[in-house]
């Protein structure tokens, strides 16, 4: 699947991803928006399959569960890949997590 030019926010999820889940798919996420979005892990984004994302952003964002990541979260399963994208001003310290491939030109994930 893939997202483009996409905005996502203000959901408030008992699950994982509050704006976007992709459970084992293969997702492309470009030029699109996932902010202010409520997930119990992975508040803007929860991936367990194949993602890129690309010239996105994804900010203030909340993950409930503790633990967690709030912007981006991710399983073992998966394989996240970011590039040329912002993410920032998120409820937690720890906006992504550290599997996620940065590959150049983003601003924030540390």
């Amino acid at each position: 699947a893939h997202v483009q030019k996409g905005i996502a926010g203000r959901p408030h999820l008992d699950r994982s991803g509050g704006g976007i889940a992709n459970y084992l798919g293969t997702l492309t996420v470009t030029n699109s928006r996932i902010a202010d979005s409520y997930g119990s892990d992975g508040g803007g984004i929860y991936n367990s399959g194949e993602m890129d994302i690309e010239s996105s952003t994804l900010a203030e964002n909340v993950a409930t569960a503790a633990g967690t990541y709030a912007d981006l979260d991710m399983t073992d399963h998966g394989a996240t890949r970011l590039r040329r994208s912002i993410v920032a001003n998120s409820s937690t310290t720890s906006i992504c997590h550290p599997d996620v491939t940065d590959q150049g030109n983003n601003l924030g994930c540390d």
